[in-house]
C-alpha cells in the first residue's frame, strides 16, 4: 500500500482538469491534494460503473490508465457513489474484469466549501 500512497501524494492533473458534480464546475486539483489523507478503499465496480453510459471514454486514455491510483468519488444522496476522477481507470477496470474498483470517497461537505 506504499507504492499506491506515494502515486496518490504526487498525482495531480493540473489547472485545466475540472469536473463538474450536480451543475457545479470544480477544480480538481485542490480535491486530489485534499484528499491525501483518506485511504483508499475497494468497491464493487457494479456500484459505480453505472456512470459509464453517460460518457465517452477516450479509448488511448483507458488503455493507458493506471488502474493502481484510487479514484475519487463522492457518495452523493441522489445517485450513489459517482466516481468525479477516475473514468478512464474505472472502464480500464471493468474491460479488465475486475470485481472491485480502488476509490476514495470523498466527504459530501467538501461540496459546500470553497477549497484551496
Amino acid at each position: 500500500m506504499k507504492i499506491i500512497e506515494l502515486i496518490c501524494e504526487s498525482y495531480r492533473e493540473g489547472d485545466d482538469s475540472k469536473f463538474t458534480h450536480n451543475g457545479k464546475t470544480y477544480q480538481l486539483d485542490p480535491f486530489l491534494k485534499r484528499s491525501e489523507d483518506i485511504s483508499p478503499e475497494y468497491v464493487p465496480i457494479n456500484k459505480v460503473d453505472w456512470i459509464i453510459k453517460y460518457t465517452s471514454p477516450d479509448p488511448v486514455r483507458v488503455k493507458n490508465a493506471n488502474i493502481d491510483v484510487p479514484a475519487l468519488a463522492v457518495n452523493d444522496p441522489k445517485w450513489g457513489l459517482v466516481v468525479i476522477d477516475g473514468l478512464h481507470r474505472l472502464v480500464k477496470s471493468k474491460e479488465l474484469g475486475k470485481k472491485s474498483f480502488l476509490v476514495k470517497i470523498l466527504p459530501n461537505e467538501w461540496f459546500n466549501e470553497e477549497i484551496k
